[in-house]
């Protein structure tokens, strides 16, 4: 049986977040080998802002690799973070549905009007939190940027688009629990700390190991 080929993707753009990676690297070297997965970083491309590089995994994912998880470089990873690959059926695109936790849905309100799109399928809350993803190659078709990127105010980068992405393909989504993409949004709702979590999002907060980060 063919081995499938797997990468742990992540985006360092900018003197912020090169700061933080130099943190955190170590920590996305180990998950990558205990995932059985090629580590890559990226940097630069001809792109809007930085967010867009996650496109790049429509290549990716062309030839080089069957899986990818996608994760931000301002995520610390527990040490003890079972593989996604293991948690992610296969036919399935892993995500957190920020949406279930806070209001989102001015976002998708948004995206449909800017883009003249129908989502027939959206539930009226559903957004999907894009720090963490796995996917794979038949999920690639998600990542071709088929269209001119329009200004959104509600856009948090790439974002909206990606989420109008998703729901246009109707493609199966897997809800990955919080602990796997833990947002200072759920602190308080959740009342536990976010360090007991395995990938604690900063999502641009200062980046700090301790916890009153």
């Amino acid at each position: 049986m063919k081995k499938e080929r797997r990468a742990v993707l992540t985006i360092v753009n900018g003197e912020k977040y090169k700061a933080i990676w130099e943190r955190v690297e170590p920590y996305f070297i180990s998950y990558a080998e205990k995932c059985d997965a090629e580590l890559i970083v990226m940097s630069e491309g001809d792109v809007p802002t930085a967010h867009w590089l996650k496109f790049g995994m429509y290549d990716l994912l062309h030839k080089q690799f069957d899986r990818i998880a996608f994760i931000d470089a301002d995520i610390l990873i527990r040490p003890d973070t079972p593989s996604l690959f293991d948690i992610v059926p296969e036919d399935q695109f892993g995500i957190f549905n920020e949406g279930f936790y806070t209001p989102r849905s001015m976002c998708i309100h948004e995206v449909k009007k800017v883009y003249n799109v129908e989502l027939p399928n959206w539930n009226g809350a559903d957004y999907y939190n894009t720090g963490v993803m796995v996917v794979s190659r038949q999920h690639r078709h998600i990542f071709k940027v088929n269209s001119e990127i329009k200004n959104l105010r509600n856009a948090f980068g790439e974002q909206t688009y990606l989420n109008m992405r998703i729901m246009q393909s109707g493609v199966k989504v897997f809800p990955l629990h919080f602990d796997f993409n833990r947002m200072n949004i759920l602190d308080r709702l959740t009342g536990m700390t976010r360090l007991n979590s395995y990938l604690v999002h900063y999502a641009g907060f200062d980046f700090q190991f301790g916890e009153g980060s």
